[in-house]
């Protein structure tokens, strides 16, 4: 706690000292004013001293230079020389390396006492901590206020907005914004952009550098500059405050209540913690008694559904999200398949998720399964799959947003009227999932229905079946094992085919190949067989087997 030290410059009697370089450091924090006359004084500095001098310890000008960079790296606010017995006139290279540094140099009167300026100084200072710890009290009751009336983070984002008269927005620990608050009317509110442009600060690493539950400075860019605080507990980052501001544009008494903050906000967050795990573990829980049938007693659930906010009178729908192939990610990119790598993933994809979730106006239950998990929905009208697709495919864009290099799918399931029939719109949802994002080749468009697989529902339901795949193998294995041997591509060629109506030509320029190029492979793919594509038998076997081909 201190001064700024173009306000000290304003005390008198130092007022009559006279800049003379450096101006560029007047924002510079003075917490105290002391003497310097002996060489080395660096060694028992702190930061943020006022240094009055005549230069006996310099020595030689080259030594005043050294002498002023180490200051400067200590975090000194300023040097005040007073010329006379060792320093007529102050050296020109002094003031050149000074302006270079940006570390504020005056020249004093020669007929003005050290003393007169450093007890006027140091009295505004120790006034200055007196208030600040008075206001910094009150400030502090106020929001200890907000917690035990229940407004959390609403309520110390609207105190601090108050008492700095600026924007204040509070963050999770990857960037989504919790709280936001913008007390002054009539400017441009970035609380839809803020998130983004702190995301981006994230990515840079920089915030590693910061100081814990302290005011730093940061840029982020074309939002600018603000006072960042990141808040930490048991030695993990929670969450960070931004001030939209400078250091400089904030008292230091609120610049304290700000540091304070800190510490209602990790209490908040904290007990919100433990709430949410309460309701996750109760709510996981009852999804998995559910949809694996724990149960004899349908009254029980509909009991414990209702707990939950859960209406007895709606359909129930099963959604299953999560990420795709996750072995072949950390085998591809050499990821070390431990234990930490996979849990801090895990974790991060389930915060998105169960963050979207919070704030969505339907009541849900998720649970954790595998590298993906299955979620709850309640239905009450005929538009809300649609809702609902929408809904999955704005997560799945915050899902790759975070982690560009997964892909991410989710699968619906049809909606039922009964808890016991849950588990079967589970399957569905499964199913969708599974086979859906083998059909959606496109990585935008990853969200899947039960209804939308066509015959491929059923084919799916029967994916493990001993006969499907000896059929599949007695049409379609002749074809794969020659393209294994040979490098040829006749499965692609025979899924174009099929899928431009055995049109040669079409076929052909959907493959970039000559027309030619496709009668020579078709003819091979019946001397294979032993049979012609015209039979329309034959046709039909071998388009069911590239639809079984995309499920096994």
């Amino acid at each position: 706690m201190g001064i700024w030290l173009k306000d000290a410059m304003k005390i008198e009697p130092f007022s009559r000292a006279q800049l003379i370089a450096g101006i560029n450091g007047i924002d510079r924090m003075v917490v105290a004013a002391n003497i310097q006359e002996v060489p080395d004084v660096d060694k028992w500095l702190y930061g943020g001293e006022i240094l009055f001098t005549a230069g006996y310890a310099f020595g030689s000008v080259e030594n005043a230079c050294a002498l002023l960079e180490k200051l400067n790296a200590k975090g000194v606010a300023a040097m005040v020389i007073k010329p006379g017995q060792y320093f007529r006139e102050i050296p020109k290279e002094l003031i050149t390396k000074a302006n270079e540094l940006g570390f504020p140099l005056f020249k004093m009167p020669a007929d003005l006492p050290y003393m007169d300026c450093i007890l006027p100084i140091m009295l505004s200072i120790t006034n200055e901590r007196q208030f600040a710890i008075e206001r910094s009290e009150r400030i502090h009751n106020q929001l200890l206020n907000e917690l035990l009336e229940g407004r959390g983070l609403d309520g110390i984002a609207v105190v601090l907005g108050s008492v700095t008269g600026r924007t204040v927005s509070i963050l999770s620990d990857q960037g989504i914004l919790l709280s936001y608050e913008e007390p002054v009317t009539g400017t441009d509110s970035y609380e839809d952009v803020i998130s983004d442009y702190f995301k981006i600060y994230l990515a840079t690493g920089r915030q590693r550098r910061l100081l814990s539950n302290k005011c730093n400075m940061i840029d982020l860019g074309e939002a600018g500059k603000h006072i960042c605080i990141p808040v930490l507990a048991r030695d993990a980052c929670l969450a960070y405050m931004l001030i939209a501001c400078r250091l400089q544009d904030i008292p230091n008494t609120d610049l304290i209540a700000l540091e304070n903050a800190s510490s209602l906000v990790a209490i908040d967050i904290l007990r919100s913690q433990a709430l949410m795990q309460r309701e996750q573990s109760i709510g996981a829980q009852l999804l998995d008694d559910i949809v694996s049938r724990k149960f004899s007693d349908s009254a029980i659930i509909y009991q414990r559904l209702a707990y939950v906010g859960f209406d007895a009178a709606d359909d129930y729908m099963i959604c299953d999200i999560g990420v795709d192939d996750f072995e072949s990610y950390l085998r591809d990119r050499g990821v070390n398949e431990t234990e930490e790598t996979i849990q801090a993933i895990k974790t991060g994809i389930q915060t998105i998720i169960r963050t979207y979730l919070k704030d969505h106006p339907r009541r849900t239950l998720v649970m954790e399964n595998g590298m993906g998990y299955i979620v709850l929905l309640s239905v009450q009208a005929e538009g809300d799959l649609s809702a609902y697709k929408h809904m999955a495919g704005e997560l799945l864009m915050q899902l790759r947003a975070a982690y560009p290099d997964l892909r991410f799918s989710a699968g619906f399931g049809n909606p039922v009227s009964e808890v016991e029939r849950i588990n079967i719109s589970r399957s569905e949802a499964e199913l969708a999932r599974k086979v859906g994002r083998t059909l959606n080749t496109n990585k935008a468009r990853q969200v899947t229905t039960f209804n939308e697989l066509g015959c491929m529902r059923f084919l799916g339901a029967a994916s493990d079946d001993l006969e499907m795949r000896k059929f599949y193998h007695e049409y379609l294995g002749p074809i794969l094992s020659y393209d294994k041997q040979n490098g040829t591509e006749l499965v692609k060629t025979l899924e174009a085919y099929f899928e431009n109506n055995q049109k040669l030509k079409q076929t052909a320029e959907a493959l970039f190949v000559h027309k030619n190029s496709v009668i020579y492979r078709i003819k091979k793919i019946e001397d294979i067989l032993g049979e012609s594509l015209d039979d329309s038998e034959i046709a039909f076997n071998l388009q069911m087997c590239l639809k079984i081909r995309e499920i096994i």
